[in-house]
């Protein structure tokens, strides 16, 4: 009878977030399963770490206080960090699914995301999923073909005339209150075919033409209601009632 051999799993993890409880968690999770974690919350101290100790994987939480997931993903691009990437949060699928393609774009090892609350089977799962993406031959002049279609990017234009874009509204919440204390607003594309596109495939470089006139466009009595709704009071209504409105 064959013995079926399971896929290594990394012998090291920094695991950054920002809320200690939830660090402390995950870091205990990974020793369930073998590995050595240590937990940081401040960002800053965590890549220094991440280039002193090489560690063979991230585990990243999306939202980071005055930091975020896409931020660490860039920086970790800088560092050409070679392990695997793991995003951890109580976000909806669509969220870490993106996050996880910007890492992907970006050259990393993504590794798919769990959301919170998860177990350890579940993440030693996760871990074992993946191989290694191929990356460029110096040698043979060839590399691994690129993740998606050859040309993402959407027309900002073409959007606005097809009502693909959307407002989302993304709450602010007071840090000592606890509350949501008014909302920021995101464009977002919605492709019939491909679902919501990527930020970066679809803004044009800022001062560009046809980005001013998709701002031009805009429906100020739209943001008028958000604004009435949140002076009367209830902020975290208020943005739900006005998330994914359409443009």
């Amino acid at each position: 009878m064959n013995q079926v051999i399971e896929p290594a799993l990394p012998q090291t993890a920094l695991v950054l977030d920002d809320e200690a409880q939830i660090g402390t968690m995950v870091c205990k999770v990974l020793s369930l399963i073998g590995i050595e974690a240590q937990h940081f919350t401040d960002p800053l101290a965590f890549l220094v770490e991440i280039k002193r100790s090489q560690p063979s994987l991230i585990v990243l939480d999306l939202a980071l206080g005055q930091s975020d997931a896409v931020e660490v993903i860039r920086k970790l691009d800088v560092l050409k960090f070679p392990g695997m990437v793991l995003l951890i949060s109580g976000r909806d699928e669509a969220t870490l699914a993106e996050i996880e393609r910007i890492g992907r774009s970006h050259g990393l090892w993504m590794v798919p995301s769990l959301r919170k609350p998860f177990r350890a089977a579940e993440l030693k799962a996760r871990l074992q999923s993946v191989s290694k993406p191929e990356t460029s031959n110096p040698e043979s002049g060839t590399s691994a073909p690129p993740e998606g279609p050859p040309n993402s990017r959407i027309d900002l234009g073409i959007a606005l005339q097809r009502h693909w874009l959307e407002v989302w509204y993304q709450p602010k919440i007071d840090l000592r209150s606890l509350a949501v204390s008014g909302a920021e607003a995101l464009i977002r594309a919605r492709h019939p075919e491909r679902g919501i596109v990527q930020p970066v495939d679809l803004l044009p470089p800022a001062g560009g033409p046809t980005l001013q006139s998709a701002f031009d466009l805009r429906r100020p009595a739209h943001f008028g209601r958000l604004e009435h709704d949140l002076q009367r009071g209830s902020p975290a209504e208020a943005c739900h009632q006005h998330a994914g409105v359409g443009s």
